[in-house]
């Protein structure tokens, strides 16, 4: 399918792409292609000068909607953390979650997820026996006799 591309097309191109979260083939099929070409052949189209120029207006466009960006954010943030010190008792605690914020704006500070391993019959290495050996503890502590007499000479 080597048909030229209009300028109307090109930019409806651009403006789904930019609208779908960046996903090419789905662009594609959204404005008429079929899905195969889409997933294939047509992913040669974004290679296109004025593909990349209309999607390079398009995120132009996005971008000038955007009123709030890191440098607003930044002074919000260190005004929120002078606010915090400067009061007659100075709220350490706002002012730490103030100051984390502010890391992660920075990128000093990232947060991480831990990965829930739920699938059925996983066990990670160091708590593959770990229910095994708290019954042997547990059976080993019921099995300990204590003496409640009070011994002489202590």
């Amino acid at each position: 399918m080597a048909t030229k591309l209009n300028q109307d097309r090109v930019e409806a191109i651009a403006y789904e792409y930019c609208r779908n979260g960046f996903i090419k083939s789905l662009a594609l099929q959204s404005v008429g292609y079929t899905i195969g070409y889409a997933k294939h052949d047509g992913l040669k189209i974004y290679d296109k000068h004025n593909v990349k120029a209309a999607i390079e207006a398009e995120m132009a466009k996005k971008r000038a909607k955007v009123e709030y960006n890191r440098e607003q954010a930044e002074v919000q943030v260190q005004q929120h953390i002078d606010i915090a010190l400067n009061k007659e008792v100075p709220d350490i605690a706002a002012a730490n979650s103030a100051l984390s914020i502010k890391c992660k704006l920075f990128g000093l500070l990232i947060d991480k997820k831990d990965v829930n391993h739920s699938f059925a019959g996983y066990k990670p290495p160091e708590q593959a026996d770990y229910k095994a050996l708290s019954i042997a503890k547990r059976k080993a502590v019921s099995s300990v006799e204590v003496d409640t007499e009070p011994q002489e000479g202590k």
